[in-house]
């Protein structure tokens, strides 16, 4: 069973002020290990720049490596994704940040990341420091150690109270069009630069609790060779 032995307090007091928490050790080597190969047994039937939403639909959009959605509604089909996330600890979290109404593990995606910008033409989709244009509560365990160079999870503490400001203030269709995106939006870039991102280092059974208002931006392999497995779960 996941290590609960954290005082969710001081998680939830962090996540107000820096906008994420990280927990070391949160799974141990054979939970890692369990998980880890759930999700290779996925991966294993997809190639190279493919993501698919699970079961079925895929398709060449994830350059750098394999990415999976799992909707809700599929997750049965993953025991050991359910053993790490559906906790009453993570749950209380949860109903704790939003406060109302909610969806918890709306979805989940999971992805492996082993190619360079460099690989692959500079692609990096999520790796673009941006806020969501929807209101999230995330829960994000790496698989693999994760540092600036192994592709760890980037973020700028304490831009969560700007970044639900411009969530707030925007359509989510407005959002999409470019203004979650830091560089595109005059009120975030007047305030905030890639100087003052923050790497989540961790070792492998790490779990990060974010919220999505935080100005954040996927991890990026930067050495040939390393690689990054990580699962993020979404609630909303």
């Amino acid at each position: 069973m996941p290590n609960f032995n954290f005082d969710k307090e001081d998680v939830f007091s962090t996540i107000q002020q820096d906008g994420l928490c990280k927990i070391d050790n949160f799974l141990n080597e054979q939970e890692i290990h369990s998980l880890k190969g759930e999700l290779l047994s996925t991966f294993n039937t997809m190639e190279t720049g493919e993501e698919l939403n699970f079961p079925e639909q895929k398709e060449l959009s994830y350059p750098f490596g394999k990415i999976c959605r799992v909707p809700g509604v599929y997750l049965n089909n993953f025991p050991n994704i359910i053993a790490s996330f559906n906790h009453p600890e993570l749950h209380e979290l949860t109903d704790r940040y939003f406060n109302k109404p909610h969806h918890k593990l709306f979805q989940v995606f999971f992805s492996h990341e082993y190619l360079t910008p460099d690989q692959t033409n500079g692609a990096t989709r999520n790796s673009v420091l941006h806020v969501d244009p929807y209101h999230a509560f995330k829960f994000m365990i790496y698989l693999t150690d994760c540092d600036e160079e192994s592709g760890a999870f980037r973020y700028i503490k304490g831009s969560h109270i700007d970044g639900q400001k411009t969530r707030e203030g925007h359509s989510v269709e407005s959002l999409l069009g470019d203004k979650y995106r830091l560089n595109e939006n005059p009120y975030l870039s007047e305030k905030y630069s890639e100087d003052q991102v923050v790497y989540a280092s961790g070792k492998a059974g790490s779990l990060l609790i974010f919220t999505t208002d935080i100005i954040h931006g996927g991890g990026i392999i930067q050495k040939e060779g390393l690689e990054r497995i990580g699962i993020i779960c979404h609630n909303r």
